[in-house]
């Protein structure tokens, strides 16, 4: 029974329900949510009667005696008819489920058949800010919650006028052809993956409101604030979590092949560890270290004798970081990089003009290497260094991220 539960739940009705509980281990049956609230109800009724005055305006109270009212008496639904356009059922429009979600997956898979539902493209996205937001070949995989050619990418604007199949090849004989490959444009930062995420989300609920595996997978990457411990500062940041992603997709369309429950938010957690085990070394290298140690200098190739003496020019930058340099000169004199490309971490800014810091990378989403990363629209170098600033004033400028600042 969850904390929520406890919380809520008055201590007459807790001391109701401790009551009808099991004595002994053997007894004990496997938790199951519906019966966990049912019994609550119960316990909740049992000790209003005791006390109606006491539970009269308590909101618990008179939610677990809606539920045991409507398990006492279920509605009877008339028949009628039903097009999804112009003739919406009343049933549409009843209450939410109130069983366990792992329930309401299995009781879809008794009455939708393996293909899935039958595919319509209408859905009002643009009435939550989806419009051009969700390509058709998404929404015609949507319709089949076994699918395993499902992919975060189709949730792009960027894939809208993309064709799903970049090519087909034909057999030897004529009569069968394979796909190859996709022309779908890859995500490329953090700020795309969580918009993709949302699209997904959000097109789901219009499309099969009873299957929650992707608000699951949703709430997971939110938990996890989309795998930092593991990815933060990770130059493959996004791509690993989008792999992991359709991953996941393809786990869940097994599941409902084989009539199995779909991954929960905390079961995800297992998920993710065993697949970030197996991802290749060279993916889990963070920008900001190298292999076990945070960023080693071996190489130090600044120019002390011309320290950003040439080139700099004060005053609010056109670029981000309030830096406006002068031609190709700026930083040339100072070679700010270290091993493997990573920033020096003894690159010291300029006595009283502001350092050009790449924010994306700070957030964990810059895509450049520290060599070839530069700020819009100037041009200019920018530096991948913390930009946390200390309790003396002073910026950190280490080789990490913020992400990673201790």
């Amino acid at each position: 029974m969850s904390d929520a539960f406890l919380r809520a739940s008055s201590t007459a009705t807790l001391l109701q329900l401790n009551a009808a509980q099991p004595t002994t281990s053997n007894q004990i049956p496997s938790f199951d949510f519906s019966i966990a609230a049912a019994q609550v109800a119960a316990a909740a009724v049992a000790a209003a009667q005791q006390n109606p005055l006491g539970n009269a305006n308590d909101p618990s109270v008179k939610m677990f005696k809606n539920l045991e009212n409507l398990r006492n008496n279920p509605k009877d639904i008339a028949a009628g008819k039903d097009d999804r356009v112009n003739n919406l059922h009343p049933a549409r429009f009843l209450g939410g489920m109130v069983c366990s979600t792992k329930k309401i997956w299995r009781a879809a898979r008794d009455v939708i058949p393996l293909e899935g539902l039958e595919p319509l493209a209408t859905y009002d996205f643009s009435s939550i800010g989806l419009g051009g937001c969700i390509t058709p070949r998404a929404i015609l995989e949507l319709h089949n919650p076994a699918s395993q050619s499902l992919s975060l990418k189709m949730f792009t604007a960027a894939n809208m006028t993309s064709s799903s199949v970049s090519r087909r090849l034909t057999l030897v004989d004529g009569d069968s052809a394979i796909n190859v490959g996709d022309n779908l444009k890859d995500i490329m930062n953090l700020e795309a993956f969580i918009h993709a995420m949302r699209a997904l989300c959000e097109a789901a609920r219009f499309i099969c409101p009873w299957n929650f595996s992707f608000s699951a997978l949703n709430g997971f990457l939110l938990a996890s604030n989309y795998a930092a411990k593991d990815l933060a500062g990770n130059k493959d940041r996004v791509s690993i979590l989008v792999e992991f992603v359709n991953h996941v997709f393809k786990l869940n369309g097994t599941a409902w092949i084989q009539r199995e429950d779909f991954l929960t938010a905390g079961e995800l957690k297992n998920t993710w560890d065993e697949f970030f085990a197996n991802q290749p070394a060279h993916l889990l290298t963070s920008v900001g270290g190298n292999g076990g140690n945070n960023f080693q200098n071996s190489q130090q190739n600044f120019n002390h004798g011309n320290q950003f003496n040439k080139g700099w020019r004060g005053g609010r930058g056109r670029g981000r970081g309030g830096f406006q340099g002068n031609g190709g000169q700026n930083f040339q004199s100072a070679n700010v990089t270290g091993q493997q490309g990573l920033p020096n971490t003894n690159v010291p800014p300029p006595p009283t003009q502001p350092l050009p810091v790449c924010m994306r990378f700070n957030r964990g989403v810059c895509q450049n290497s520290a060599n070839n990363c530069t700020l819009p629209p100037s041009g200019h170098k920018a530096l991948h260094v913390c930009n946390v600033v200390n309790s003396n004033g002073v910026m950190c400028r280490g080789g990490h991220s913020r992400l990673q600042h201790h």
